[in-house]
């Protein structure tokens, strides 16, 4: 849904998630899993699906990665406070175990930005700025939600 960029249908879903049994007992269990997620309104909010008759949305509004997390560590990456948590973030190759036509160029966009994180994070500590040898996790409720790297 996500790379679709869009609603899929619910038999198309059906036949990825379960292809070894029939469609109409794969559609049955696509909606017995709907049901369940909303009847579960923290966990079906939590992954921000929107289903319609025959299809299933994804609300990106709804949804954070890590990815979008890093990004606008990286764009606050003049405070030193993001490219602590933008080299926290970084936990190697993008989907290594997996090959698609766009992990590549992402993967490479990455690996340069973290490496440029870690030379700004080794340029402060060589300084002796305060707090240069620091690299802790966000103490909880300290940091708002899609506002870039907040502190």
């Amino acid at each position: 849904m996500v790379e679709a960029g869009g609603p899929l249908s619910k038999r198309y879903i059906a036949s990825v998630l379960w292809p070894e049994v029939d469609l109409e007992r794969a559609r049955d269990c696509l909606y017995k899993t709907l049901a369940w997620l909303r009847a579960e309104p923290e966990l079906g909010g939590l992954l921000g699906l929107d289903a319609a008759r025959e299809s299933v949305s994804l609300r990106g509004e709804a949804l954070s990665t890590d990815l979008e997390e890093f990004d606008r560590c990286y764009a606050g990456r003049e405070d030193i406070r993001c490219c602590r948590r933008a080299a926290e973030l970084y936990s190697g190759p993008l989907l290594w175990q997996e090959c698609y036509d766009w992990t590549d160029e992402k993967q490479s966009w990455y690996e340069i930005r973290y490496a440029e994180v870690l030379s700004i994070l080794a340029a402060h500590r060589e300084s002796g700025a305060e707090g240069a040898g620091e690299i802790s996790r966000w103490p909880e409720g300290q940091q708002e939600e899609g506002k870039g790297c907040t502190h």
